[in-house]
């Protein structure tokens, strides 16, 4: 059997005199065993173009000389192929496969992946379908709820189709208590995201991701020693297989939360860029809770990424959520939402260890403090995953009458100050793993305000009279 060359060639349409011209000479054509005067013809079919070698074709390849030498070259442009804007567009990337006995033109997988997502959108938008949601790093599904009550605000529908979360403590009270926005074909990994296999799911509309924090959180950092959010041995390759499920869920829309320091990371410079190689606009802003109603004063970087051809770099997103901001909602200090303790309750404790923990750390010239707060305070600090394990930087309720004794917010508490909805606990998760839960979910009404403004931007192709669907 005659051995066969192949060549693959990732290249953009040009154009010359007002029309467009594919481009093909030297070692292109001569490594595959092309020649000058070689015969071919023309195929056109689907969106695709063929050159087949052919002894008779209507068409030869043409010579270039070039410092004494001659090359193949193959010019192709509407004078042959008709109107090739008919497939392509100026600029566009396409895929040329060369091989010895033809060369196939076709678009370039990243542009066919962004016209497919795009038109799995478009289509949805127009028919009223709801969008698909994919959850990474789901957790007690907080994002997600935000997600979906944001949208729905905008008159966009959502199902949840694919879950990936490895803590069943978290994943199981939270599908119980938010089965409504769940697929009915929906599709669940209980597993950690990199022993994850999806590559045979159906994709996506949507993505999220509260990518884990503990690489670049500076607790996180300064716990595990690591001069760089990549060195943490759990969460320092997160960004990778995010990135990874993105390619293979294609989506058309991506949100991603962390906290503000990723924005600093290699992580997120790697997102920002492979991102933008494969067809998004980026758009990232900084949601401070205490704008949007909450008692807790915590800080996420939201980022959204949006296919290129809808648009979305024109639409003023901060400025909407700025609009969006409800401070009217917030409570006007802590003692609002404090559930009425017995004062000789067991959840009044002595934290002897904290308040000499305190004294070292003022001695040392560190500016660790507690938190001790009575109640009229209007914001409080970060409350953090382990909060039930009485850290000495979180918030502490004072004892109305005995200063030696303080408790931990309960978790209705916990709830109320983030802005999460008492109605979307579940009572039978343990203290423990509900403060867990909260502590490393989001501030619920920043990112559903958030969301409503993504919705409020896919409602314009919801109120266009027609919506083009590419071919």
């Amino acid at each position: 059997m005659k051995a066969t060359s192949t060549t693959i060639i990732n290249s953009k349409i040009g154009a010359s005199k007002g029309h467009l011209r594919i481009w093909l000479e030297g070692g292109k054509l001569s490594r595959c065993g092309y020649s000058p005067d070689d015969r071919y013809n023309i195929h056109i079919s689907g969106g695709k173009i063929e050159l087949t070698r052919e002894e008779h074709g209507n068409f030869a390849v043409s010579r270039r000389n070039k410092g004494g030498r001659t090359y193949p070259l193959i010019e192709i442009t509407s004078a042959r192929c008709g109107d090739l804007s008919n497939i392509f567009s100026h600029e566009q990337q396409i895929r040329i496969v060369v091989t010895t006995h033809k060369i196939v033109i076709t678009k370039h997988h990243i542009d066919t992946q962004i016209q497919e997502r795009e038109n799995r959108l478009l289509t949805k938008l127009a028919t009223g379908a709801a969008l698909d949601t994919g959850s990474l790093f789901f957790g007690f599904g907080m994002l997600d709820c935000a997600a979906h009550d944001g949208l729905e605000e905008a008159g966009i529908r959502t199902q949840l189709s694919v879950i990936v979360e490895r803590e069943a403590k978290y994943l199981d009270p939270a599908l119980e208590k938010n089965a409504h926005m769940l697929s009915s074909a929906h599709y669940i990994i209980e597993s950690p995201i990199q022993a994850a296999r999806i590559t045979d799911r159906q994709p996506v509309d949507l993505l999220i991701a509260g990518i884990p924090c503990t690489g670049a959180s500076k607790s996180g950092k300064a716990k595990n020693k690591n001069k760089t959010a990549e060195e943490h041995p759990d969460a320092g390759a997160m960004f990778y297989y995010t990135l990874r499920c993105i390619e293979l869920l294609n989506p058309a829309l991506i949100t991603l939360e962390n906290v503000t320091e990723y924005a600093n990371t290699e992580s997120m410079a790697v997102i920002r860029s492979v991102l933008d190689n494969m067809g998004y606009d980026v758009v990232e802003m900084t949601l401070s809770g205490v704008d949007f109603g909450s008692i807790e004063d915590r800080k996420r970087l939201c980022v959204f990424g949006v296919s290129k051809n809808l648009d979305f770099n024109i639409f003023p997103m901060e400025e909407m959520i700025g609009h969006r901001m409800n401070r009217s909602m917030k409570a006007e200090v802590l003692s609002d939402i404090l559930e009425d303790i017995p004062l000789d309750s067991p959840a009044w404790k002595n934290y002897d260890y904290l308040a000499e923990k305190e004294i070292r750390d003022i001695e040392a010239g560190k500016g660790f403090r507690r938190q001790l707060l009575d109640g009229n305070e209007e914001t409080c600090g970060t409350i953090g995953r382990h909060y039930n394990k009485g850290r000495s930087t979180e918030p502490f309720i004072k004892h109305p009458t005995d200063p030696t004794k303080s408790r931990l917010l309960t978790v209705k508490e916990h709830a109320a100050v983030k802005g999460y909805p008492l109605s979307k606990l579940n009572p039978e998760m343990s203290v423990t793993t509900a403060h867990e839960a909260l502590g490393q979910g989001v501030i619920y009404p920043a990112f559903r305000a958030a969301f409503r403004v993504l919705g409020d931007f896919l409602s314009q192709y919801l109120k266009a009279d027609s919506i083009e669907i590419a071919a």
